[in-house]
């Protein structure tokens, strides 16, 4: 990977009760692939000990270290759209991920609980957050839209208001607070 120049990104979080969303006041790139034919990485997700990590590219293929598992991954399927995201579950025994569509394909004890997939979405998905049971999930689209799936609970969005994410600043992750 190849350093980009850092020096104008901006980040600004807003609370949505319960969830932190994450918006971007440049569209800068900081790092950029080596390769074209190489994914760049989209995603990672930490262990429940800490000592590991999930590590997920846009073809969705996995690497892991530390104490981290590999459950499986999408390498060498064709996907519809590249996948944006991922989150693991509290187990540390599966993890999910998410096209830039929302499509979402599970893994492990990482129960499907539903996607956008086959909805028309206003901007594509970002993000994604596990609810602390893990049987549920939130997803972020860029424009700050929240979904939400399985036993997570809708509790507002941030794609209306004056803190609403914009073409210039648009929304880059969700995280639950």
């Amino acid at each position: 990977m190849r350093k980009g120049r850092d020096d104008a990104l901006w980040v600004k979080r807003i609370a949505v009760s319960g969830l932190a969303v994450s918006f971007v006041f440049t569209s800068l790139l900081v790092a950029t692939s080596a390769s074209a034919a190489e994914p760049s990485v989209v995603g990672i997700a930490t262990t429940p000990s800490g000592a590991g990590h999930w590590v997920v590219d846009a073809a969705g293929r996995i690497t892991t270290d530390g104490d981290a598992v590999p459950f499986g991954s999408l390498a060498g399927r064709s996907l519809q759209q590249p996948i944006v995201a991922m989150a693991a579950t509290p187990t540390g025994h599966g993890y999910w991920l998410v096209a830039r569509d929302g499509g979402i394909f599970s893994f492990g004890d990482a129960p499907f609980k539903g996607s956008t997939g086959a909805i028309r979405l206003n901007q594509p998905i970002v993000g994604m957050a596990a609810t602390p049971t893990g049987h549920g999930y939130w997803l972020v689209a860029r424009d700050g839209g929240i979904f939400t799936f399985g036993d997570a609970t809708f509790l507002g969005s941030a794609a209306d208001g004056a803190d609403a994410p914009t073409a210039n600043s648009p929304a880059v992750g969700v995280a639950r607070t």
